[in-house]
């Protein structure tokens, strides 16, 4: 299955659990309504700074809406494996700085 529908859905998921409308996380991105909906429906891949402004939002780390465990991480070179899968795996090209805030924020939600 398509990883960004996956994570699409489970953001969708902490969206609804927290109470809050697509309006509110659209206007807290600064995109309209219908560009925040294209993102929960799977239609627009994210970038690692939306993802992580959405987990920002929504107060929950990115491990969370990716569904990984800390465990399951590993920092090659900026290269930063977040997750392992029989369709192979998935990689992000992040900074140091962004992998640090990464790692606290998956910290914090423990």
């Amino acid at each position: 299955m398509d990883m960004n529908k996956i994570v699409a859905q489970r953001i969708m998921e902490a969206r609804e659990q927290k109470g809050l409308f697509q309006k509110d996380i659209a206007a807290a991105l600064d995109l309209s309504t219908n560009a925040y909906n294209s993102i929960e429906n799977g239609k627009t891949n994210l970038t690692i700074n939306v993802l992580y402004r959405i987990s920002e939002i929504l107060q929950l780390p990115v491990s969370k809406l990716l569904n990984i465990n800390e465990g399951d991480t590993l920092n090659n070179s900026n290269n930063f494996v977040l997750a392992q899968n029989n369709s192979g795996t998935l990689y992000f090209q992040v900074s140091n700085e962004q992998l640090e805030r990464l790692i606290k924020g998956s910290k914090k939600g423990k």
